[in-house]
């Protein structure tokens, strides 16, 4: 067990008022230091009941497959647009006429804002 004396530690009225908060209510202010905010997140993990914990850990992790999922398919689709474009300019299209496809493709295929 460590002891701290407060008139020897090095702690500012602001810093001790986020800790005596953390201690007496176990929450933090809105403009605590990260690193209360992250000791914060570790008691509330670690008061999660064995079944809280595993669901948890189960939604991080299908949170962690679909971003990966949408990051592969992002670069995917970007590679896509570039190789058609390159095949276009390949074909003689000029850049300008090209990109005006590309355009025009990526519109027809992107969702518009009125249906989100």
């Amino acid at each position: 067990m460590s002891y701290v004396e407060l008139e020897k530690a090095n702690l500012s009225n602001e810093n001790l008022k986020h800790w005596v908060e953390f201690f007496r209510s176990g929450k933090t202010l809105d403009d605590a230091p990260r690193y209360l905010k992250k000791a914060e997140e570790v008691v509330a993990f670690a008061n999660l009941s064995k079944e809280e914990r595993r669901m948890l850990m189960a939604m991080e992790k299908n949170i962690a497959i679909q971003e990966s999922e949408l990051s592969s398919a992002l670069r995917k689709g970007i590679k896509q647009g570039v190789d058609a474009l390159a095949e276009l300019i390949m074909q003689g299209v000029p850049l300008e006429e090209a990109v005006e496809r590309a355009k025009e493709t990526v519109e027809t295929v992107q969702p518009s804002e009125d249906t989100n």
